[in-house]
């Protein structure tokens, strides 16, 4: 009986909110209507209710106007903010590359510097001793105990021949042993199929400085009684076909058993430009 009694009562509830929400769009604005003229009455008769409702209203939307001012000059701050970082990390991005041109324009720099330093040598020696020449720069080489030879980047093109000889800017490092249009292979004065006519200076005795494949030359054909010296500088004799005289070639190194031997002017390490003799 009394679960009976329930189940109406629920149903009679369920009942009333549908007919509410059904009609509630229907009857709402009556209510709203009824609200405005009850609160026009009260207004009218200056009820308390009315005068705190339009305080808290006054309050709270000057609360909220200072709140929004605030939250906006924030706003407004944080794209300011905003836009000067992006600003800067794009004047940042320019000045890295900036950073990187010059960097490479200090490189360029530095490498025609160093070129200019070792042409200006070159041109230096050969001027002092009064030789026609052309420059060329030195491809590779290629050294070991059976060949010392390098490339050049000149050939017939550029008016070289076979036999004309090569210098650093000390002295005499080979000669030319073939020609193509654009390149030419150095015989070095270390290959042990080199043999230079030469003369000391000081003793003023000749002889032949044979390559022997390493740092080490060696003088051949001395006289038996040889008055050199350790430290005496050798130059071309100006004999044979290829080298004229009056050129450096080695300094004298070591004396043992009556064997003479010299060590040329030849440094691969340091070698990237050289001059070549010609007629």
């Amino acid at each position: 009986m009394s679960r009976n009694r329930i189940s109406k009562d629920n149903n009679l509830i369920i009942y009333l909110a549908n007919f509410v929400r059904r009609n509630l769009a229907k009857i709402l604005p009556l209510i709203l209507v009824i609200l405005a003229v009850i609160l026009l009455n009260m207004s009218a008769q200056k009820h308390p209710f009315i005068a705190c409702s339009a305080k808290i209203i006054q309050n709270s939307t000057a609360n909220m106007a200072s709140y929004f001012e605030k939250t906006w000059l924030k706003w407004q701050k944080s794209c300011h903010n905003l836009e000067a970082l992006i600003k800067t990390y794009h004047e940042n991005i320019k000045l890295r590359q900036k950073i990187e041109e010059f960097e490479t324009l200090k490189q360029n720099s530095d490498l025609v510097f160093s070129e200019n330093k070792k042409l200006r040598e070159l041109l230096y020696f050969v001027g002092k001793t009064g030789f026609k020449y052309k420059s060329a720069r030195l491809l590779t080489t290629a050294t070991g105990p059976y060949a010392n030879y390098g490339i050049l980047g000149a050939g017939s093109n550029h008016n070289l021949e076979v036999g004309q000889a090569i210098l650093n800017d000390k002295g005499l490092i080979g000669r030319i042993i073939e020609v193509s249009a654009t390149n030419s292979k150095i015989l070095f004065v270390e290959d042990f199929n080199s043999h230079i006519p030469v003369i000391t200076s000081k003793s003023r005795e000749r002889a032949i400085l044979v390559g022997k494949n390493n740092k080490e030359l060696e003088l051949l054909y001395l006289p038996a009684k040889s008055k050199t010296q350790i430290g005496e500088m050798i130059i071309t004799s100006g004999d044979g076909k290829y080298y004229p005289a009056g050129i450096p070639v080695a300094r004298i190194s070591k004396i043992k058993n009556n064997n003479i031997y010299a060590t040329s002017f030849l440094d691969l390490k340091l070698l990237e430009f050289v001059s070549i003799l010609v007629n």
